[in-house]
């Protein structure tokens, strides 16, 4: 460097440098000093407005750290949670949600459309709020707001639908986790020197261009969710034309159709079908039934020394159903004593009575116990529907357990 080029005097670490605001031997920023000729005394240097505009250095953005990792984690894992929440309502909306959907509750078909919506909007803000975040960009603190702020809207409305439908409030408690959540992060995003020293990046196009992109898509999903609602749910290997739901429900009396295998007889509705009929642990034999409106009949034939009575087999049932409702819960079961008629006498069993409680939505079930001793074999049937399905469904069970027989072992 000659004579005549400036120099200025990091003020860390006291070695010239040729930049004017940022020292290569300490790798600091420092305020914008005016050049200073070589020679002449560091005292007499004053900034000017001119220098300032041609040497100012954007400042360098903090990592992230402090308690913004936990913002960090929750970006990361938010729209992890959204899809599976999302997943698990398509798969439950073939079961008796879907059938609140087909016989027209109240409120419902708002209900099971709005939610995917709602959450679709949400991952669409999580998404596009997570590449701000590592962009670390100064939207971000805004966006943030906006984020949990909407977060709470939408549960809001989540729980309203819900307990429009149900006729009860189940989720009163959903609404809480967020707004504590809003009232923490919304005044730290706001105040805090570290969101300040970290989000410092201008808005780019690639910032831009996600927004658009993410915005495209959400509204995307939002358009195949309503679609999909507007088309009825046929059952996978069914006609819909021509297809009967239930015995009295629609007017029209089902003929029942016999089914015999293997010395097993018994008659069912013929909108019901055998969906399982198996030999397990080597002697016994479980046969399933199961109706369009989720209704389900089980019999298992063990060998007639078999000890096990229908309260052994209650117990095991009840012991096994929470393993089974996989993202929800089941509530403790309450055990009443109930008598019916099968094959013309009349036996003794136990009823079971619990609900299921899944992504805010809680199903009463009713389930019933019954065993058949015979000189062949030690019968035990079982038989479930939800509780508003089960007028329906009974009388299936009854024609079942009317014309029930085992001849042969």
């Amino acid at each position: 460097m000659s004579n005549e080029q400036h120099q200025v005097i990091c003020p860390y670490c006291n070695n010239p440098t040729d930049w004017p605001a940022y020292c290569p031997s300490c790798k600091n920023y420092f305020e914008v000093q005016r050049p200073v000729p070589s020679g002449e005394p560091l005292s007499e240097a004053r900034p000017t407005f001119s220098d300032e505009l041609a040497f100012d250095v954007p400042p360098k953005a903090k990592s992230i750290g402090g308690w913004l990792v936990l913002p960090a984690i929750g970006l990361v894992l938010g729209p992890i949670v959204i899809i599976g929440a999302l997943l698990m309502n398509i798969s439950i909306a073939h079961g008796s949600l879907g059938q609140l959907v087909e016989q027209g509750t109240p409120g419902f078909r708002v209900a099971i459309v709005g939610q995917p919506i709602t959450a679709l909007l949400l991952l669409g803000l999580q998404l596009y709020a997570a590449t701000l975040f590592f962009r670390k960009s100064t939207r971000l603190p805004k966006m943030m707001v906006i984020l949990l702020g909407v977060n709470v809207l939408f549960t809001i409305i989540n729980v309203a639908w819900t307990a429009s439908v149900f006729q009860e409030l189940t989720g009163a408690r959903e609404i809480v986790q967020p707004i504590i959540m809003a009232g923490i992060w919304i005044p730290y995003f706001c105040i805090s020197k570290r969101v300040a020293a970290t989000f410092v990046n201008k808005r780019t196009r690639t910032d831009n261009i996600a927004g658009g992109i993410l915005a495209g898509v959400t509204v995307l999903s939002i358009l195949v969710v309503i679609t999909l609602s507007a088309v009825s749910k046929v059952p996978a290997g069914q006609p819909q034309r021509g297809r009967v739901k239930s015995s009295d429900s629609a007017g029209i009396k089902t003929d029942p159709i016999a089914y015999e295998k293997d010395g097993l007889r018994f008659s069912h509705h013929s909108n019901w079908k055998i969906t399982e009929d198996k030999t397990i642990a080597e002697k016994a034999r479980q046969v399933n039934i199961e109706s369009d409106d989720n209704a389900v009949f089980i019999i298992l034939i063990l060998p007639k020394e078999s000890s096990m009575g229908f309260g052994d087999f209650a117990a095991v049932m009840a012991k096994e159903r929470p393993a089974q409702i996989a993202g929800g819960t089941v509530s403790e079961t309450k055990a009443f004593p109930v008598s019916r008629k099968i094959g013309g006498e009349t036996f003794d069993g136990i009823r079971h009575m619990y609900s299921v409680s899944l992504l805010g939505h809680t199903i009463p079930n009713t389930q019933d116990f019954f065993q058949i001793k015979t000189e062949k074999a030690n019968m035990l049937t079982t038989f479930q529907a939800p509780d508003e399905d089960w007028d329906n469904a009974d009388k299936g069970f009854q024609v079942i357990l009317d014309s029930l027989r085992f001849l042969s072992p």
